[in-house]
Parts: C-alpha cells; structure tokens; sequence
C-alpha cells in the first residue's frame, strides 16, 4: 500500500525492546527461555509486572537485561482479537515448520523439524496450539557472566507456577574469546545500521528504520504490514493510530518479527575436511586449511575481509566492512561469488552497471543479527591446527542464530532461500552455501567454485558441517502492545 505521508514519526526507542537496536555485547551470558502458558489470567498478570521490567532502546542497565517475544500460539492463547492475529502476515502465522517452508529453508533430512530439540510440537500428535511442546513466549536473559545470569536464571525459574508458565527449553547463549563463532572466524561484523538510531553508516549500510521496526518507512517508502485492533478492543486507549487504516489501532507498532534457529556446527569435521581438501588445491599455501576455509567463509579467522586482503590474514582489518564487491572483486577472484560472506549480504553484486540501484536492491533484504554461539570451544583459543590434530569431543556446540525484520518472507526467507541455498546463485550451476547451505533438491553433498587464473578450482562434495536443531518464529512486541496483552 503506497503512503502519502512523507515525513516520519520520531522513533519512539522507550517503546523499542533493547535487543532489536544493540546486541548486549557487555553481557556475554545469556538463556533464551522457551516457555509455555499454563494459566492465561496468571501470565497476564505476569506481563504487567515484567513489560516495566524490559530492557528498552534507551537504557543500557549494568544489572542484565530481559526481552520478551510471543510466538503466534503465545498471542492466540492471550486472547489477541482474532481480527489482529488474521492480519500478521502468513509466515508467521503458519510458523517456521511449515511442510512447504521446509524445503525452502533448507530443513530437510537431519535438519527436518521431526529431528529438532524443540519448535515442533506437532510431535506429541496433539492439537498443535495446547500440545505441551508448543512454545508460547520466548524470555532472553543476558547478564555479565554466569554466575550472575544462574542467580537471575532461579529466580525466574522459581516463579513459573505463580505465573502460569512452564518451561519447554532452556538454551544457553554466550560469547566466545574474540567475538568468534565455533568455526574460528569474527562473527557480527557485516551488520546494517538503522536509520535514526544509533551510530550511522555509509549510505549503502544504513536502511529505513521500517526495515526492521513496525510502524515506521521502509526501502519502499512505505509502512510494514502490521496486525491491526478495532478501537473497541482497545478499551485503555493503549495502542497508537494505525498510519496504514486510521479507523483501527496499531498493535505492530515499535515492534518486529524474530526468527530463531538453533545450529549444530560439526567443528571437527569442518576442519578435516578443509585441510584435506586444501592439501590438494592449495598445496602451494603456507596454510591449506585456513586459506581454504576463508575463502569458504568470505573472510579470514580475525574478521578481515579477502576482498581486501586476498593473500593472508590481517588482523587490523578484522572489523572491517567498508568494501564493493563491484569495484574491488566483480568476478569474484578475491572473494568467491559462492562464498558464505558474498550470499549473506550480496552488496552491489545484482546490477553490475548500476551500483547504487543494486545497493538499493540488496538493502530491502537486509537482516539484523543478534545471535550467539552456545556450548564451549572445541580448543580453547579456536586454532584451526589445534582442532584439526586433536580429537572430537562429542559435545554440542553451535550458535543461536537470531535476527529481526519487520518481513520475514521478503528478508529472512528470501535470503535463505535465494541467496543461501540457492544452487544457481549469481551464475553458479550446482552451488549451495559451502558453510551453512541445505540445496533445496535434497542433495546430501555441496560443491564450491573458486574463480581464479589461469583455471577455476572446485571443491567437491561438501558435506554438512551445520544441521538445524530447533526454531520458531516470534513477534517482539513493542513495550505498549505487551500491556495492551495484558489488559484484554
């Protein structure tokens, strides 16, 4: 729907949960609580209680900070008018392990739904809304280290009967030393920056705030579908003016849709695969594995990006982001057109003769990422050598990936779709992401083009090093819409 007004409300950051615009950085600790509703009129009065309690985009507290999503379940069971959850969108109200959204996520075989930890409650064959595996709320509790999240962690535990909520999963979240990934390699580094909030970026890194936040403009000009409420259903008068259809209520607004997806990283085998395959087309490198794995993942170990630095590792560029792929690497030489970094965040890569249409093209699918490695380092310090010459311990380790957008269809879904999984990326021909890809035709092996002089090198049948182990997708509702939740 095209929209006339042209000047933006301000961006309302007390009403903002604090998640959604800073990643919590100096609160490595974290449990992400998946819980379900056992008495509705108790959780209520829980939500009046805990809505003054959550972490806004203005503070930044030194005690932990706490979040809260719903899931559509969660909104159902709370009595949202029937009239608002019919207007979310579809994907969230058919949630993450739909049949038919399977295949275009890539959870297929062990990655299937039937195999997860939690997020499928059509497990139990019971009405999928009541089943005692469907999750309702997902609470995210960060503090400054562990001890300090256990005690806030019992606290809150202790209080689930008084409050109507039970516990389905706990999952850990935490930060690994250097800002890395399981994997070995500075993670968080390519993240948009949202207009109005915080620090700015260049032009090509900064989108609309309505990319990310409900009730706002987005790349489009236009306002983000919203889940709309009839003024009689706000009897409090505590939702805004919808800017979509004056004559209802905007239960959307300051909030956002997250997608939530637990991923086992198969460290071990990454490594020994890499470093036999890098023995046989790198053999000519001082390290076959980690040039291999790099040019794999788009970046080097400390965060460096090979479009800047193809030949070896520099750590002084590891938060380095202020590069074009159509300027400095457009046949993908340096960094592999097929690589993990170059399909997560394609830049100016689709319109090669018109780069600022195509920087625009790339900013309407943009996401924010605020997830988390869980369980602990294979080796202590992540070196590659280390990992490669020792033993694979059997333990579960991975990453929370989390991130929000105000589409989930034309953000999320579309980048894991055309962008990750897609075989025939940018020109590729049997391609899926040689990182974290699942090929869509079901294929239990990748493959991974390399260009280069005076021929191109091709790593062959990549098995999977990650399987999706859980997921949901939620709605993190500004502070506002949580005590309208609490006052039907």
């Amino acid at each position: 729907m095209q929209i006339k007004h042209h000047i933006p409300p301000t961006i309302e950051m007390n009403d903002i949960q604090g998640i959604v615009v800073r990643g919590y950085g100096y609160m490595p600790s974290a449990y992400y609580l998946m819980l379900s509703i056992t008495n509705v009129n108790a959780c209520k009065s829980w939500l009046v209680q805990v809505a003054d309690q959550l972490t806004h985009g203005l503070e930044k507290p030194d005690e932990g900070c706490l979040n809260l999503a719903f899931s559509n379940y969660g909104l159902k069971i709370l009595g949202l008018p029937e009239e608002a959850q019919n207007t979310f969108v579809r994907e969230f109200r058919e949630g993450m392990a739909k049949d038919y959204r399977q295949r275009m996520l890539g959870d297929i075989d062990q990655s299937a739904p039937a195999n997860w930890d939690y997020g499928y409650p059509e497990q139990s064959g019971k009405d999928t809304q009541a089943s005692e595996n469907a999750i309702h709320l997902c609470l995210m509790v960060f503090a400054a280290d562990d001890a300090a999240l256990d005690q806030r962690y019992q606290q809150i535990r202790a209080s689930y009967d008084t409050h109507g909520l039970r516990e389905v999963a706990k999952l850990e979240g935490k930060t690994l030393p250097g800002r890395k990934e399981h994997f070995g390699f500075r993670d968080g580094i390519s993240q948009p920056m949202i207009e109005g909030i915080g620090k700015q970026s260049s032009e090509g890194n900064t989108c609309k705030t309505g990319e990310f936040i409900l009730g706002y403009l987005n790349e489009y000009e236009q306002y983000p579908d919203t889940p709309l409420v009839s003024p009689q259903h706000d009897q409090k008068n505590l939702l805004p003016i919808s800017p979509l259809d004056p004559s209802k209520k905007d239960f959307g607004k300051n909030g956002t849709f997250m997608v939530f997806r637990t991923l086992e990283q198969d460290v071990k085998n990454f490594w020994d695969f890499v470093n036999e395959e890098g023995k046989k087309i790198y053999s000519d490198k001082e390290d076959p594995a980690v040039f291999l794995a790099s040019k794999m993942v788009g970046r080097w170990p400390s965060g460096a990006p090979i479009t800047k630095c193809p030949f070896h590792d520099n750590p002084a560029l590891s938060d380095d982001d202020n590069f074009y792929y159509s300027k400095d690497d457009p046949d993908g030489m340096k960094c592999p057109i097929g690589s993990h970094l170059r399909r997560s965040n394609a830049r100016d890569t689709f319109i090669k003769d018109d780069v600022k249409e195509s920087i625009r093209v790339t900013k309407r699918n943009r996401i924010i990422r605020r997830g988390r490695p869980y369980g602990n380092p294979l080796v202590p310090d992540l070196n590659p050598q280390e990992v490669i010459q020792g033993k694979n311990d059997e333990q579960k380790r991975g990453l929370q990936f989390i991130c929000f957008n105000s589409s989930i269809a034309r953000q999320f879904e579309l980048v894991q779709q055309s962008w990750v999984n897609d075989p025939k990326f940018l020109g590729l021909y049997d391609d899926s992401d040689p990182l974290i890809g699942h090929d869509p035709r079901g294929f239990q092996t990748n493959n991974f083009t390399i260009p280069d002089t005076p021929v191109r090198r091709r790593v062959m049948n990549i098995p999977r090093f990650v399987r999706t182990k859980g997921g949901a997708y939620f709605f993190m509702p500004g502070i506002k819409a949580i005590k309208y939740l609490a006052s039907i």
